[in-house]
């Protein structure tokens, strides 16, 4: 878990990160990547991939200013 390499020593030892363009597992994969490494280089990949594909919407019409809202959030 803390070594440098520690899938050689543990086998399964990642995360897969997939964005499917639907609900169902069929549907077509958008983005894909498997993040090996330290716990601590595995959970900084993984929150820089999801802050990425968090969409974020700004709503510049409510009041004087801006409102900005994640679809999931942090």
């Amino acid at each position: 878990m803390l070594g440098n390499r520690p899938r050689d020593f543990i086998p399964g030892s990642y995360v897969q990160f997939l964005r499917i363009a639907g609900r169902e597992l069929s549907d077509q994969i958008i983005d894909a990547l498997e993040i090996c490494g330290t716990v601590t280089e595995i959970v900084r990949e993984l929150e820089s991939k999801i802050k990425a594909h968090n969409l974020c919407q700004v709503d510049i019409v409510v009041f004087y200013g801006e409102r900005s809202t994640e679809t999931y959030p942090v």
